[in-house]
């Protein structure tokens, strides 16, 4: 063991040095209090976050501008820690982990044009990542071709997924299925690569991939019951990992509404998070609550991750994700103030607030 922590010293030093830099849940407040867009880019400025927005304080908001600068802090940090990471598994792990939040992104796209969202509505609910930077996100939304854009799929073996998948999508009504395949193509390739890593590496690792894979088998089965699919499609689509879900989840799939199916899931492991999004999701009319609270709980379990024993890979993956979530809150926040949104309404939807 010693052997392995002095491996890990240096990258695990280094990340919690940057963990020790993430705003708290009092900076988010300021930058909540701010009154408009700009005035909460003054406040960021004040932040970590100076070296990417203190050049925008002052002037007429940018979203292009600004969605570049808040994607550049959260890849300086992934490479940064990618350097870092002496394992060579460790550091493929943590790469597939990346392209897998690229394609969340792709996923998006595809799906508002399945929807058929205007291409500059679309832009403000896709959160641009890696590859798929603000112009090229807009670019492949104005192609209004679920083909074309899968065409654009770099990796082989992905893009024939997608592909394969468009004619269920269009019988469907759904991008469920090409999302699905996404998920378990990645989910599949990184879990089986964690499976290579040394116990002590692969313990933590597994506790944040399997809860991911959880959630997003939440999410196919509640959408897909909102969406009325029948349940013998609805079992392919599942990643083939249940991780913490249980007898529940079987019954939850055998419901006949998707707030059944929440009720349900809301008495099992994750009874937590989802109780009170059920209740939320009555009120609201929406879903999205239950993605949210699904993102809270796995900002939590992120976050717990440093409070034990420290020297290995989860340590490094957890970091990457609570800035990855705490990127995504700074947008909202920005964003809603520059549509002119409530604070109050503004933190309903935030991951990180309240974690700190």
């Amino acid at each position: 063991m010693p052997g392995r922590a002095d491996s890990f010293a240096f990258a695990v030093s280094f990340v919690r040095a940057l963990k020790s830099k993430l705003l708290t849940t009092s900076n988010l407040d300021m930058i909540l209090k701010s009154k408009d867009e700009v005035d909460a880019i003054r406040v960021l400025s004040d932040t970590v976050y100076a070296p990417y927005v203190s050049k925008f304080t002052g002037k007429p908001f940018d979203i292009k501008q600004f969605e570049d600068a808040i994607q550049e802090s959260y890849h300086d940090d992934y490479a940064r820690v990618i350097r870092a990471t002496a394992s060579a598994t460790a550091r493929n792990a943590l790469t597939l982990m990346h392209r897998k939040h690229e394609l969340n992104c792709l996923k998006m796209i595809l799906k508002c044009v399945m929807e058929g969202v205007p291409a500059e509505q679309a832009k403000d609910l896709i959160t641009p990542m890696g590859e798929y930077t603000y112009d090229r996100c807009l670019e492949l939304l104005k192609m209004k071709d679920l083909g074309m854009i899968a065409e654009d799929i770099k990796e082989r073996k992905a893009r024939e997924l997608v592909l394969d998948s468009l004619s269920e999508c269009k019988k469907l009504g759904s991008t469920i299925p090409l999302e699905a395949s996404i998920d378990k193509y990645y989910y599949a390739s990184i879990w089986n690569l964690t499976q290579q890593l040394p116990q002590s590496d692969k313990t933590p690792i597994e506790n944040i991939i399997g809860i991911e894979i959880d959630s997003a088998n939440l999410d196919i089965l509640i959408r897909g019951k909102e969406a009325k699919i029948p349940i013998s499609h609805l079992e392919r689509f599942m990643l083939p990992i249940k991780y913490r879900l249980a007898s529940e989840f079987e019954q939850a799939m055998n419901a006949p509404t998707s707030g059944d199916a929440l009720r349900i899931l809301s008495s099992g492991f994750y009874s937590v998070a989802l109780q009170r999004a059920a209740e939320t999701v009555k009120s609201v009319g929406s879903l999205f609550p239950v993605e949210v609270a699904m993102k809270r709980y796995l900002a939590s379990r992120n976050l717990s991750v440093f409070a034990g024993y420290p020297f290995h890979a989860g340590t490094l993956l957890a970091y990457l994700n609570l800035k990855l979530y705490q990127t995504q809150d700074i947008r909202g926040i920005v964003l809603g103030k520059r549509d002119g949104m409530a604070a109050d309404k503004i933190r309903d939807f935030l991951i990180t607030h309240g974690l700190s």
